[in-house]
C-alpha cells in the first residue's frame, strides 16, 4: 500500500483566483437576480470597480461579456423550468427575465439549436 499526494504554490493559486475574487459580488448579484433587468453598472458598483475594470476583469475570468453571460444563466435556468416543470413556454420566459415569448424563443434556439417546445420534446 502507497501514499501519493500533491501539493501547489497557494500564491500562484492566489493568483490565478485574484481576477474572479476581483468580480465575486457583482457575479453573485447576477446568479442570484438574472431574472430582473440587468445592470453591468450595478454589478460593477458592487465590485467597487469601473464599467470597464469590471468588464474587462469578467471577460479575463470567463472568456464571455457580462450580456452573454446572464443571456446564457437565463438561458439555463429556463432548460430547468422546460425539463422539470409543467409551465407554459411564455410563463417560462417571463419567469427566466424574457418580456415576451419571442425574444426568448430566438434566444433559447440562437443558444440550444432548437425551439424551448421543441427542446422539451427531445428531452422529456
Amino acid at each position: 500500500m502507497g501514499l501519493m499526494g500533491t501539493s501547489q504554490n497557494f500564491g500562484r493559486a492566489q493568483k490565478n483566483l485574484q481576477p474572479y475574487l476581483d468580480i465575486a459580488p457583482g457575479v453573485e448579484y447576477m446568479e442570484n437576480n438574472y431574472m430582473k433587468s440587468f445592470s453591468v453598472e450595478k454589478c460593477a458598483d458592487l465590485s467597487h470597480l469601473s464599467v470597464r475594470q469590471f468588464e474587462r476583469k469578467f471577460k479575463k475570468t470567463f472568456l464571455t461579456s457580462p450580456q452573454d453571460y446572464i443571456m446564457k444563466t437565463r438561458i439555463q435556468h429556463a432548460c430547468n423550468y422546460l425539463l422539470k416543470s409543467k409551465m407554459g413556454i411564455s410563463e417560462i420566459a417571463l419567469k427566466v427575465g424574457f418580456y415576451d415569448q419571442s425574444v426568448f424563443t430566438r434566444q433559447f434556439k440562437k443558444q440550444q439549436g432548437l425551439t424551448p417546445g421543441a427542446y422539451r420534446k427531445k428531452f422529456t
